[in-house]
């Protein structure tokens, strides 16, 4: 598939702006609809993928199914939002509420790291993290590379 024109670029950009308002608002069944059209016609657009994700939690109720479903959304969207701080703390409150309180700390002590303005703060989180959990290293590595600064 090629880039999307910018007709389509726009009305992904217009529904993603919808949804976050309508979530805003405490309305995220309506979001959900909207970011939901804006994934139909942009698939891999991340920030639609988070707000979808988010509508979906806050609708799931206590539906096993629709928490896994809004679980893995949240998860495809920090893949790609690595650096965002929003996206973290979004993770970090799903973790929270499904009872996963290892993964809940380490989103929000990314979300922390993210938000200060100091990229030696986000070094030292990201190398915590690959100590305590190896499995994530070669990832957190490269996150690490990627946010690395000339001093």
């Amino acid at each position: 598939m090629s880039a999307l024109s910018g007709t389509r670029r726009q009305a992904v950009a217009a529904l993603v702006a919808t949804g976050k308002t309508l979530l805003d608002e405490g309305r995220p069944a309506e979001a959900s609809a909207a970011l939901s059209e804006a994934l139909d016609l942009n698939p891999s657009h991340p920030r639609a993928r988070l707000f979808y994700g988010w509508a979906q939690f806050l609708t799931a109720g206590d539906d096993p199914g629709r928490l896994d479903y809004a679980g893995a959304n949240l998860q495809a969207a920090v893949q790609f939002l690595a650096t965002d701080a929003q996206a973290h703390q979004y993770m970090a409150l799903f973790y929270q509420a499904t009872g996963e309180m290892e993964r809940r700390y380490h989103h929000e002590r990314m979300a922390e790291a993210l938000t200060s303005d100091a990229t030696s703060a986000v070094h030292a989180v990201l190398q915590r993290e690959i100590d305590a959990v190896p499995r994530f290293a070669p990832a957190l590595r490269r996150l690490a590379h990627f946010l690395k600064t000339d001093e």
